[in-house]
């Protein structure tokens, strides 16, 4: 399992899983920096192991090695299996402009969309290659970085932005069922 993130464009790949059995129902916390020390990566029984902040005692922590962002409130992030399939994505944009600012955010969408995992007008429509009207609408994040983007866990997935939702603030919940407080605001 590869993980991706579109605006990182000198190394889209940001993450390879080491092998690792996970439990039916076990969440998995992906952490975008390591900047301390005692960040492990839990890939043994003993999911209290990593000492980082923001390490879940009750849930799987990975660490990507950076110091830096890499993730932006415009952005494409996706998971890859070994045979290049996608397990599942979500396109971010902080406008609706009618076509992407940048080529590699069109290619994630054209990608992402001849995949089948990120469509537009429901499931079961012919649709069109994704734009940013399209995606999360994260322009309503603003400068809270208390704020996350949430995928409903209640619904069905239909590989579309109505999977998503920006919570409130403080509203993140890593390695716990999603915090379903929305924001109000929609697109």
């Amino acid at each position: 399992l590869r993980l991706f993130i579109a605006d990182n464009t000198k190394q889209p790949l940001i993450y390879e899983f080491p092998t690792v059995e996970v439990k039916q129902n076990e969440y998995i916390v992906i952490h975008l920096r390591n900047i301390e020390e005692g960040t492990v990566n839990e890939t043994g029984d003993d999911l209290d192991l990593s000492a980082g902040a923001g390490a879940q005692g009750d849930a799987r922590d990975f660490w990507i090695a950076s110091d830096t962002k890499p993730l932006h409130r415009t952005d494409a992030v996706y998971f890859l299996d070994q045979d290049d399939r996608v397990i599942d994505g979500v396109m971010l944009s902080e406008n609706s402009d009618p076509l992407w600012q940048k080529d590699h955010f069109a290619r994630a969408a054209e990608f992402l969309y001849g995949q089948g995992a990120w469509i537009t007008g429901g499931k079961d429509a012919e649709g069109t290659i994704p734009g940013p009207a399209d995606a999360v609408h994260t322009g309503i994040i603003k400068t809270v970085k208390t704020r996350s983007v949430n995928r409903d866990e209640t619904a069905p997935d239909t590989n579309t932005a109505a999977d998503w939702y920006v919570t409130v603030s403080n509203g993140a919940t890593p390695g716990r069922p999603n915090n379903t407080a929305r924001l109000g605001e929609t697109r």
